[in-house]
């Protein structure tokens, strides 16, 4: 009876354990509407996670990433801006099906973002994000 009762409480200890000091895992889901592969490059602030996502165009994809502050870089429509990417919750990345201008309204959810480009004066390549 004794063998039983200690491993009982052998087991909620390393239950408990586990959840106080395991990872909390976050949803980010991105849609290309494009024809480009989109590249996303992040890299963890906090918990040193390392991630590099690649979505075809045209395509969902669905990812589970360590909850935590990103930073890296994206890749989209032939050009590439560093970027920030706040994993605390549910994120929701949509990019537009086209590379050329515009500005896109980003009506939807909270954790939704739309990613649109624009062109400037000079001829470059600007993100909406």
């Amino acid at each position: 009876m004794k063998k039983v009762m200690l491993l009982v409480l052998v087991a909620l200890l390393a239950t408990s354990l586990m959840a106080a000091f395991g990872t909390r895992l976050v949803r980010l889901t991105v849609i290309n509407k494009g024809s480009d592969t989109v590249y996303l490059k992040l890299n963890g602030v906090d918990e040193g996670g390392f991630y590099y996502l690649t979505i075809p165009g045209g395509e969902e994809k669905v990812f589970t990433l360590v909850q935590d502050l990103y930073v890296g870089k994206q890749y989209f429509c032939g050009a590439s801006w560093s970027t920030s990417l706040d994993l605390s919750s549910q994120v929701r990345l949509v990019y537009r099906g086209s590379c050329s201008g515009g500005d896109v309204a980003n009506f939807g959810e909270p954790t939704m973002e739309k990613v649109s480009f624009y062109e400037t004066a000079n001829q470059e390549w600007r993100y909406q994000y």
